[in-house]
């Protein structure tokens, strides 16, 4: 997720974790609050929550974003 569109300023209430590991095996967690994500950093903290919830990963993470 950007922080705006950069037209109309539009923002989300959803964030979106998704990790993808070396052996080709992806996993996704999403969650949505209740207001709009105002910053880069609230986004950020979701995110880590996010992955906190799906820990232990034993596998070999070969990429992880946030949207």
């Amino acid at each position: 997720m950007r922080k705006t569109d950069g037209v109309t300023g539009n923002r989300g209430r959803r964030v979106t974790l998704k990790v993808k590991f070396a052996n080709f095996g992806v996993i996704s967690r999403s969650r949505s609050v209740p207001a709009a994500i105002g910053s880069r950093d609230e986004l950020n903290r979701l995110a880590i929550r996010l992955l906190g919830g799906a820990l232990p990963i034993l596998a070999v993470i070969r990429l992880l974003g946030e949207s």
